[in-house]
């Protein structure tokens, strides 16, 4: 793997909000305002966080739905599997 592909998938998990986002949405997909209100995370800062987990293959955003991806990367999917089990 280059840097590139390196901080492409741990910048996912640089901020605690993200962890906690991918952690709720391991059990099921849910809509951003479920979200918010589960995390207790701001929905215009969800929103944001949202961005970047999308922007790094770890969830999808599918009929107004987040879901947990599991990126087809070695490396991005253990950064995934760690963050889960922090």
């Amino acid at each position: 793997m280059n840097d590139d592909e390196i901080i492409h998938y741990t910048t996912a998990f640089t901020h605690q909000r993200r962890i906690v986002m991918v952690k709720a949405l391991e059990e099921r997909g849910c809509e951003p305002v479920e979200l918010s209100s589960l995390t207790r995370i701001p929905l215009p800062a969800l929103l944001r966080h949202a961005e970047k987990l999308r922007a790094r293959d770890m969830i999808s955003d599918r009929k107004h739905t987040l879901k947990l991806r599991i990126p087809q990367n070695l490396f991005g999917h253990a950064m995934l599997e760690s963050a889960l089990k922090s």
